[in-house]
């Protein structure tokens, strides 16, 4: 900690994060002569990254001024490598903060990351569709799948974790499909939950919203997939670039990288 002779006397900033990361808090008050000897840690003004369902999520995505930055998908997994992450998040683990966020069971650290997540533009999502005529390809966990300046290509290095196939007979690529015309194992796969067990929001959208959707990949093409901006809900295999988080498996004790973190936050909808 060191003392910065811009900001008031009654603040201080914390020079050992990274650059992002920067801690401007109040400055602590001198310690009383008998310390309490079990601090509250909510006022510390520190977060404690807290674990969702085992994973810990990148705060916030990257920026470029006020928006997102938009890599390529190969690119956005090359960047948050970098930066210790293993990989984006699945569609699946994306949805299921949102969700919990829209039905008010998060608070703290993990509310901040599902907010920023619904704030600019969309994000990629660790998925890949490929489209052969009337079948549908989802492999989870992608790599070796790269722009070329024109399209995704699968490399001859292209690996999944898993792939599932579906019957998309009658269904057009490249355009806007409600989701509820997806069966059920579709629905959870990529947004965690059946299509009637959505929130309200994300089941019939609103004047500003639409309503969970998806568009799929030209025939005979492989694409990442990413959550739409503006629709919010939406999944699309139509753009180069979107926005990058990163997770990682979380960690026992997990880590401080920011201030203003709520104790409610360890308890909404964190490890199982």
């Amino acid at each position: 900690m060191s003392r910065n002779p811009f900001l008031d006397d009654d603040v201080e900033i914390d020079y050992g994060l990274k650059t992002e990361d920067v801690v401007i808090r109040p400055r602590a008050p001198k310690p009383s002569p008998a310390p309490n000897p079990n601090p509250n840690p909510s006022n510390s003004g520190i977060i404690t990254i807290v674990s969702y369902k085992g994973l810990e999520f990148e705060p916030l995505s990257p920026r470029n001024g006020a928006e997102k930055e938009l890599p390529t998908y190969d690119a956005s997994l090359a960047r948050l490598r970098q930066e210790k992450y293993e990989r984006h998040a699945s569609p699946s683990e994306a949805f299921s903060l949102i969700e919990d966020n829209l039905e008010g069971k998060l608070s703290g650290a993990l509310k901040a990351v599902a907010d920023d997540m619904l704030s600019s533009y969309g994000e990629w999502l660790s998925m890949a569709f490929e489209r052969k005529g009337d079948l549908l390809i989802a492999y989870l966990h992608p790599e070796g799948i790269v722009w070329d300046g024109k399209t995704y290509v699968k490399q001859n290095t292209f690996k999944c974790d898993s792939k599932q196939n579906f019957n998309i007979a009658g269904k057009k690529s490249n355009e806007w499909i409600s989701l509820q015309e997806f069966d059920d194992d579709f629905s959870l796969l990529v947004y965690s939950r059946k299509f009637a067990d959505l929130p309200q929001v994300m089941r019939e959208g609103n004047a500003n919203i639409s309503k969970a959707h998806v568009a799929l990949p030209a025939d005979g093409t492989a694409w990442p997939v990413g959550r739409v901006n503006g629709d919010r809900f939406g999944i699309g295999c139509d753009c180069s670039s979107r926005a990058s988080r990163g997770v990682r498996s979380a960690s026992p004790a997990g880590h401080a990288v920011a201030s203003g973190a709520s104790q409610g936050a360890a308890g909404a909808g964190g490890n199982p």
